[in-house]
């Protein structure tokens, strides 16, 4: 990154910062920190949109489904069979499962994030037994 940054004067951009070691939320691991190509585009394309005509809730829903669905397409031709190769076959709806629970994940942060108890643990708790929480709440 740094030789295209110094020879080719190219600006890059962190697809990742550090979400499975500084997460604090599930909020911060899927907006901040994971995979943040897709993140600005789902963020462009499918919440910013959703987010001026409906609830937050419905934003973050919808953009959960649009991810669902993008990480199936691109499994189903990654899987692709052909009729005379023997190869694992997925299991679909999967994607779909995995992204449906995290957007009701970040659902339920968005209401209960200011709760006092979840402040006090987010004070008092070393940071990497924090991030450790999030992986289990985000990574099933």
């Amino acid at each position: 990154v740094a030789f295209a940054i110094n020879i080719f004067g190219f600006k890059t951009v962190d697809v990742m910062r550090n979400p499975l070691l500084e997460s604090t939320s599930p909020s911060d691991f899927w907006s901040r920190r994971w995979n943040q190509v897709i993140h600005s585009m789902l963020k462009r394309g499918v919440f910013k949109p959703m987010a001026r005509s409906f609830p937050r809730a419905v934003a973050i829903g919808a953009t959960f489904f649009v991810s669902g669905l993008l990480h199936e397409y691109v499994w189903s031709f990654i899987f692709f069979q052909h009729d005379d190769v023997e190869r694992f076959t997925p299991g679909y709806g999967k994607s779909m499962v995995f992204f449906a629970y995290n957007g009701l994940i970040m659902c339920i942060e968005n209401l209960i994030a200011h709760w006092p108890v979840f402040q006090i643990m987010k004070s008092t708790l070393p940071k990497p037994v924090i991030t450790h929480l999030v992986l289990l709440t985000a990574l099933p």
